[in-house]
């Protein structure tokens, strides 16, 4: 339909899902070698996975999804990234199950899990290899642990399946059930050297799932809540909450379970499936059902997890007789949440504090949309004046031309080893998640209880500075304040200045078609520039030359298309700066806690309007 268009690929991978779902195989295999080739050298080795895995979950044209894989891992071994590596890994023994060679597929599994041994969905695929490899013994406890650390909803049904070969009379099952429970929670425990909350409750609702020591599950999940307060970070907020909701269902506490979910509901992401089945089953319990009805919705907008699924067809069913207009529900419900407006800015009480909102995204990152659409909602809402905003592009999981050297410092920063999106809420609080637009009100709350809370905290300094735009040199005069000397004294302070463009067109895989508040140059690289407050005010005087920018980011882009984009090149070079378009964020950060302390927001004057 676009035979020499940039579409033409998009067509080809439109047609090849299609085909997919109805079980073409022929035209899908067609579809996905012209969706490939459409692909620029540096983007096919994630395409190559992508259909290698989506094929081998049809169970269609499986010695082409074992081809696609093994040209996925041979890009993937090229690249400095572990975690891309390990991704495409799962994919290949994947394929090779599916193609029924499950102790292959078992040992390119454990090649997978180095360095990611806690990865639930990963251990939950090992045990079924295993079980396939004829290793039962092995298989029960690795989806043991699966189940401890968050596996698939089907880990369960394993569990107890496999026990039952293993131990057909029900006593010496039960026995070997406790043995096996409670071997996999103190190993659990012993790994993190020194748990605590989070660990401790994890173990608890898998104690709860398996019908083990329930005492001790509600013991430490009610422990856990109970140490919350209004300056808790919000994820523990939620996952406490959550967990402790759980332990109560598998106990028949309906009434708790709920009145403990209901708390965090607002903050739950769709993805969290044990969530909302507990709390929809909950609800039914209690004759509840629109409430049920309610649960069962935000638990399938993102897909529909088949235990879910089932629950929310059986229960619309009984209230309405069928499952007629189910579907058009559902629709509405993803409109409405994708649709999210914040309203108009509110003020509250301030105590003078800038909070400072940094996210780590990438254009070809799926789950990126919904962190990005969050973040534009976060700038409409909140002035400048209140909360300052840096996005740092990466290639995850393709080439982005919005990343640089100093994005990629800033990452590693914060510790390297994470995914996208991740944000930093006032260097503190790492947040995490993300998924298609749908996923956009649940990304915005979340982020917006978190900083509600840092604007509370009384600021250690104020932080001013005055911006100019001088024969394209951005000059920047920054004034300090100490309002607490003592307190940072005792910090390794870092004044930390990124010259940021306010707005970039550029679509990449993900069709987010405009990003915001890009860094562009970090003054000082990912650390910023030391910083010694000795005295009660200091003046500072900073300049960032654009045309240097410029040939930075160039360069750049130059040694990075060399190394992995072959002869295609870039689709689209981002190494000018809209001169109209930039802004200045600057902020002081400790270096050893990562906790920023204070930020600022300026724009830059526009160079047409100084012409």
């Amino acid at each position: 339909a676009y035979p020499e268009s940039e579409s033409s690929g998009r067509a080809w991978r439109d047609i090849y899902y299609a085909a997919l779902s109805l079980e073409k195989e022929a035209l899908a295999l067609e579809a996905a070698e012209n969706y490939l080739n459409s692909l620029s050298e540096g983007q096919r080795g994630n395409g190559y996975n992508q259909i290698a895995w989506t094929l081998a979950e049809n169970k269609l044209g499986l010695d082409a999804a074992a081809r696609y894989a093994e040209l996925a891992v041979a890009w993937a071994r090229t690249l400095e990234r572990p975690g891309t590596l390990r991704n495409i890994l799962d994919t290949q023994a994947y394929v090779l199950y599916q193609k029924g060679d499950a102790a292959a597929a078992e040992k390119i599994q454990l090649e997978a899990l180095e360095g990611n041994e806690n990865n639930g969905d990963m251990l939950g695929r090992l045990a079924l290899y295993q079980a396939g490899a004829g290793k039962r013994d092995a298989a029960i406890r690795t989806i043991a642990k699966a189940l401890l650390l968050d596996g698939r909803s089907e880990d369960l049904q394993h569990f107890h399946e496999w026990l039952a070969e293993a131990a057909p009379d029900a006593g010496k099952r039960k026995s070997l059930q406790e043995v096996v429970v409670r071997e996999t929670v103190d190993n659990y425990l012993k790994e993190a050297f020194s748990p605590g909350d989070g660990e401790r409750t994890q173990a608890a609702v898998f104690l709860a799932k398996t019908g083990v020591d329930l005492k001790k599950a509600t013991e430490w999940a009610r422990n856990a809540v109970a140490q919350l307060d209004a300056q808790s970070p919000v994820n523990d907020v939620v996952r406490f909450n959550a967990r402790l909701a759980t332990v109560y269902f598998y106990q028949d506490k309906y009434a708790e379970a709920v009145k403990t979910a209901e708390k965090v509901w607002d903050y739950v992401d769709p993805w969290n499936e044990d969530f909302w089945y507990v709390t929809g089953q909950s609800y039914e319990k209690l004759g509840k059902d629109d409430q049920a009805l309610a649960a069962y919705l935000q638990g399938v907008l993102v897909n529909a997890p088949e235990t879910l699924d089932g629950a929310l067809k059986a229960l619309y069913s009984k209230v309405h007789g069928n499952t007629e207009g189910l579907d058009e529900l559902i629709d509405k419900t993803r409109q409405e949440v994708s649709d999210f407006q914040p309203g108009k800015y509110q003020p509250g009480p301030s105590s003078g504090r800038v909070v400072l909102a940094e996210m780590f995204t990438g254009a070809e990152c799926g789950p990126c949309v919904s962190a990005n659409y969050a973040y534009k909602a976060l700038a409409g809402y909140y002035p400048r004046s209140v909360v300052a905003i840096v996005k740092y592009h990466m290639h995850i999981p393709g080439p982005d031309p919005m990343t640089n050297s100093d994005t990629e410092a800033r990452y590693q920063y914060y510790g390297g080893n994470f995914g996208m999106p991740t944000s930093f809420i006032d260097g503190g609080e790492k947040m995490t998640g993300g998924g298609p637009k749908v996923v956009t009100k649940n990304r915005y709350v979340t982020y917006d209880r978190s900083i509600r809370q840092h604007l509370q905290q009384k600021p250690l300094l104020t932080l001013k500075a005055k911006v100019d735009l001088q024969q394209d040199v951005v000059k920047i005069e920054v004034d300090l304040k100490a309002l607490d000397q003592k307190a940072l004294a005792a910090k390794t302070l870092r004044l930390n200045v990124a010259l940021v463009e306010r707005e970039i067109d550029y679509e990449g895989s993900n069709r987010v078609p405009h990003h915001n508040f890009v860094a562009r140059k970090l003054l000082g690289g990912a650390e910023g520039l030391p910083l010694q407050l000795t005295e009660k005010a200091l003046k500072l005087n900073q300049e960032i030359d654009l045309k240097a920018v410029e040939n930075d980011l160039a360069t750049y882009l130059d040694d990075y298309a060399a190394r992995r984009l072959g002869e295609g090149g870039w689709k689209q070079r981002l190494d000018k700066l809209d001169r109209d378009d930039l802004a200045i964020v600057a902020w002081v950060q400790d270096n050893d806690s990562k906790q920023v302390l204070q930020a600022f927001y300026q724009d830059v004057p526009a160079a047409s309007a100084a012409r």
